[in-house]
């Protein structure tokens, strides 16, 4: 009866395991992508610099970026989606952000180039 047991288990562990093979190999015919990515510690992107005369201004806002980025993880476009209101604080963001390494999208474990929004927050404490 034990025996029956262990048999029993090892058939329902090895029916459990095809079930999440399958589940995989479907997710990858359906072209499953990963987006590009920044926000890795070990990719130094360091924050635009604060334009002095917009800090005299006491200018503050976010802009939205939207970079494509391509295999080698450059950027290759960036582009303003949305504007802080204040042309100076956009076009360092920009430039900033023009500079920046990135984690390339892949598709079904392809590294390929692809779209990727960035959010710049310029604020005076």
């Amino acid at each position: 009866k034990a025996r029956k047991s262990k048999l029993e288990k090892a058939r329902k562990a090895k029916l459990a395991k095809a079930k999440l093979e399958r589940a995989r190999k479907s997710k990858l015919k359906k072209g499953v992508t990963t987006a590009p990515s920044y926000k890795a510690a070990y990719l130094h992107n360091p924050h635009p610099p604060y334009p002095r005369l917009s800090q005299r201004r006491r200018e503050q806002g976010r802009v939205l970026l939207r970079v494509k980025v391509a295999k080698n993880g450059r950027a290759t476009s960036v582009m303003i989606r949305r504007s802080s209101g204040y042309k100076r604080l956009d076009q360092a963001a920009r430039k900033a952000v023009n500079k920046w390494r990135f984690i390339p999208a892949k598709k079904n474990g392809k590294i390929v180039s692809a779209w990727v929004n960035v959010p710049i927050v310029f604020n005076l404490k």
